[in-house]
């Protein structure tokens, strides 16, 4: 999957002397959580796999925009 090659990349060139890269990564993670909805529509399975892979941490607020409420 693309999105998954571009994390890979992004994390690759994540370095201390470049705080730029690490603002690029979060930018394409805050899109995708953006555009989780649409990334289920296209493939859900691929989806559900870029999540357990690279999102780990974020499982709860994946599902709860999903469901359309925030997490209080």
């Amino acid at each position: 999957m693309w999105i998954q090659n571009m994390l890979y990349l992004l994390a690759a060139k994540k370095t201390v002397a470049d705080p730029e890269s690490s603002s690029r990564e979060g930018a394409f993670r805050g899109r995708i959580m953006a555009d989780f909805r649409g990334l289920i529509n296209m493939d859900a399975v691929q989806t559900f796999e870029l999540l357990e892979e690279h999102f780990e941490d974020k499982h709860e607020a994946f599902i709860e925009s999903i469901a359309g409420y925030p997490k209080e």
